[in-house]
């Protein structure tokens, strides 16, 4: 239950909470008694991006994040309001509210059908139900206190507790019609309408739009992006806080792809109870059609890059170190279905996150890395026929970054040569080329990592998600069979067309001065990761940095 100052705004607009008492006589005569009955109270309220119609409004009296048969409910008028009767009093305070949203609800934003329905929710002892007050519920269904949850959304979306804004204010009312980017509850609209654009999309994309009712994990997975969707938009604009939310297009450019999102709601969902069908997904690495070996700092010479113009050499020699991060890994069946692959844990490989591992401490790599390597991921998955894999390159979300020294971080996140410093996360990517003398010995750095993390535990940050995440997709919808084909990484490929005769360093994760060298539009290219946003290009159709071989 939240606290009145907590629910000051929240129940400014339009909130009402009426409780009856009923009193029933006994027998009459002699033996005359009374026994009151339960106390009934009623609880109105608004629900809104903007205001939103025919939305069904119940308490969750059993906190399932739906509107379930038999619990308390009302339906939303023209102007988002509505009224549920007939509960017990108490219980109004007691239990989160859920809106399901239909997708034919008019928002008062646009007077248009919202065109996909989603869920919203509101924690217990509010009435105001928005896109934000489900951020507020969701951390506070996941054990967090009313009043941290509530500082949290707060700063996710740049807005500082002293503005006097809260993440459960009817930012419609009191914006009074403002336009102007100044003002604390104009910002927060503009927030709202992004993670309802997360959210919306989300149904379309697992095709139910013609229900408002989403599963607890896809609803909370959806809102962790709508979360990292607003840090993005707040850091991109940090500049201006004024213009915080002004750039529009952010809404829709900043959300994955449909192919990105199935396979974070596949991962989401997966389980160890469905999943019984062992899978091994083999890695390699080539350069060209040339096999590399699973050894890569083997004593075979490679031949990469271009000619040095000035020289006419071309840069040979071997791999220091080739490393990269797996995660989200979901086969996809002739019908276009995701199944996650649940992993198993080892060293390797926890929480459904690999560190694949091809430098073997031979040779150049003797001071880099260790004589195992890693080169297959094992796992299980729902039984069926499979025709294609999509997977992710690099550690998501709030996993990337734990502190490496902590003994309950996964395995696979604790190797320190792949961390920046641990508030920054990790190098999802790490592959660095040597030259020999007759090409100048130089040494070339592939380093790719999360950019503009806001995650200093010291100053009360929530380690939650990055300006741009850097997480390259890659998605074979058909072609790929586990028991019988490789997902190759490219050396050829990340390489053609550059002078690697000279030294070549590319850092994108640690934000220091000169670091991000090395012609950041030609990796990011190569990557297929949007510079702006660091998400995925066209969900990564284009890429062809990895192969099936």
């Amino acid at each position: 239950m939240l606290s009145e100052s907590k629910l000051r705004k929240g129940i400014e607009v339009g909130v009402g909470v009426t409780a009856i008492a009923v009193l029933v006589s006994g027998c009459l005569g002699g033996n005359s008694s009374s026994t009151p009955a339960a106390a009934t109270a009623s609880l109105s309220g608004v629900v809104a991006d903007g205001y939103l119609s025919n939305a069904k409004v119940c308490l969750d009296t059993n906190s399932n994040g739906a509107c379930d048969a038999g619990e308390p409910s009302g339906t939303t008028n023209a102007n988002g309001a509505y009224t549920i009767s007939g509960i017990t009093a108490g219980q109004e305070t007691q239990f989160p509210i859920v809106a399901e949203v239909p997708s034919t609800s008019v928002d008062q934003d646009t007077n248009a059908p919202v065109g996909s329905a989603f869920t919203l929710t509101s924690p217990a002892g509010a009435s105001f139900v928005s896109p934000l007050t489900t951020l507020v519920q969701d951390k506070v269904a996941a054990g967090a206190s009313a009043a941290s949850a509530v500082a949290a959304v707060g700063q996710a979306l740049g807005i500082p507790a002293a503005s006097g804004v809260s993440a459960l204010d009817n930012y419609v009312a009191l914006k009074g019609g403002a336009t102007d980017q100044t003002n604390g509850h104009f910002r927060a609209h503009e927030a709202a309408k992004t993670v309802a654009a997360v959210l919306k999309l989300g149904k379309s994309t697992l095709g139910v739009s013609a229900t408002a009712n989403t599963d607890f994990a896809t609803q909370r997975m959806l809102l962790g992006q709508a979360e990292a969707v607003l840090q993005m938009q707040a850091t991109s604009n940090a500049a201006a806080v004024a213009t915080m939310f002004s750039k529009a297009a952010l809404n829709v450019s900043s959300i994955p792809g449909a192919g990105t999102l199935k396979a974070l709601i596949a991962a989401n969902k997966a389980s160890a109870a469905t999943a019984t069908q062992a899978v091994t997904v083999n890695f390699d690495v080539l350069n060209g059609a040339a096999a590399v070996g699973t050894t890569g700092c083997a004593a075979n010479s490679l031949t990469l890059g271009i000619p040095n113009v000035a020289s006419g050499v071309t840069a040979t020699g071997s791999l220091k170190d080739l490393r990269f991060y797996v995660s989200n890994v979901a086969l996809i069946d002739a019908s276009g279905n995701y199944a996650p692959v649940v992993m198993a844990q080892n060293a390797n490989q926890d929480a459904n996150v690999a560190l694949m591992d091809f430098e073997d401490a031979t040779n150049t790599c003797a001071a880099t890395g260790t004589a195992a390597t890693y080169t297959a991921i094992q796992g299980k998955v729902a039984p069926g026929t499979y025709v294609g894999i999509a997977f992710d390159i690099g550690v998501p979300g709030r996993l990337n970054h734990i502190n490496p020294a902590d003994a309950a971080t996964p395995a696979p996140l604790q190797n320190t040569a792949m961390a920046w410093m641990w508030q920054s996360g990790r190098k999802f990517t790490k592959i660095e080329f040597t030259g020999n003398a007759t090409s100048g010995a130089a040494t070339t750095m592939v380093h790719l990592g999360a950019t503009g993390c806001r995650a200093n535990p010291a100053m009360g940050e929530v380690l939650n998600g990055c300006a741009s995440p850097n997480r390259m997709h890659v998605m074979f919808a058909t072609g790929f069979n586990a028991a019988a084909n490789k997902i190759a990484l490219d050396l050829g490929s990340l390489f053609a067309g550059l002078d690697l005769t000279t030294k070549k360093t590319w850092m994108s994760g640690k934000m220091m001065m000169g670091m991000m060298g090395g012609d950041p539009a030609y990796y990011f290219g190569k990557f297929q990761i949007d510079m702006a946003t660091g998400l995925p290009i066209a969900d990564g159709a284009n890429q062809t940095l990895f192969v099936v071989k």
